[in-house]
């Protein structure tokens, strides 16, 4: 009988079918223990708990999706805090986040991933590691200052290369593979809210002097282009100081940037193409897809 266990954060775990879902479509048996907000600690202590419950055997799948570096959960009053970007939540103060530093992170994660390289080995299960993002590139993520460090502090480097055969066996990851290394590469293809869209009440022909067919706003990446009237209008539509604000943070957050059912088919097919995908699979990603407001 054929089993099937995943873990990872809101890439593995969400509203719709992720490419874990869509795989344990293909297994006998299939649990899925993705969490929104996880980080690689989180997905560390699951596996471990899998592992001392026996449910993991020689006979077993386990495919990985490591999240991003700059997460901090703890279990306090035996629940998980799982808030995800330590930079974009509420749950640390600040007296906490002095204490912050992603090289740190970073380090942390590399032993986790080396430990349960040691233990799934040892069992003598298949497994694989995929990511959600390059380990060691949290400035993609959100655009903050404080990412540079995770980029240029030579302890990262320093430990890349001690963990080198262990980040090595991750593979590409969703951010490269799908997005092209470009958070906003396939928005297109992602989830958006029309309402929010559409109770800005501009006609389509403000943002540019030749807008886009495919675009109902102007491009997330171009909003220099927008002339003074527009500028105006949306700086004061949704409270912000500047278009960089908005280009930042506003837009940002009406786009659902989780990939839809059909990217992480696609993600499961150019990573992970061993396992095939049924046609009645295929389908049914098909179907779900298209009752996603895209």
């Amino acid at each position: 009988m054929s089993q099937l266990f995943t873990f990872g954060c809101s890439f593995t775990s969400y509203n719709w079918s992720t490419w874990a879902d869509i795989l344990g479509r293909e297994f006998d048996t299939f649990e899925n223990y993705g969490v929104c907000g996880a980080g690689n600690t989180y997905i560390f202590n699951h596996i471990m708990q899998c592992v001392t419950e026996n449910k993991i055997t020689e006979n077993s799948t386990v495919i990985v999706m490591w999240s991003n570096v700059i997460r901090e959960d703890r279990l306090v009053n035996n629940e998980w805090i799982a808030p995800g970007c330590i930079y974009n939540q509420n749950s640390y103060n600040e007296g906490f986040m002095q204490y912050v530093d992603p090289a740190g992170m970073f380090v942390r994660d590399c032993a986790h991933i080396a430990a349960i390289t040691h233990v799934l080995e040892s069992i003598g299960c298949t497994f694989h590691f995929t990511s959600m993002m390059p380990l060691d590139n949290a400035k993609e993520y959100l655009k903050l200052k404080w990412t540079e460090k995770i980029l240029s502090n030579d302890i990262v480097s320093s430990y890349k290369q001690k963990y080198k055969k262990y980040l090595n066996l991750v593979k590409p990851s969703m951010f490269e593979v799908i997005y092209n290394n470009n958070w906003y590469s396939r928005s297109k293809d992602l989830v958006k809210d029309r309402d929010w869209y559409n109770n800005l009440s501009v006609p389509d022909n403000w943002f540019y002097n030749q807008q886009p067919e495919d675009s109902i706003l102007p491009d997330i990446n171009n909003l220099h282009e927008c002339n003074d009237r527009v500028k105006s209008f949306l700086c004061d539509k949704m409270n912000a100081s500047s278009i960089e604000e908005i280009q930042e943070f506003k837009l940002w957050q009406c786009i659902d940037h989780h990939p839809t059912p059909l990217l992480h088919l696609e993600y499961l097919q150019k990573v992970l193409p061993e396992y095939t995908i049924s046609n009645s699979n295929i389908q049914k990603v098909k179907d779900e897809n298209s009752t996603l407001s895209i």
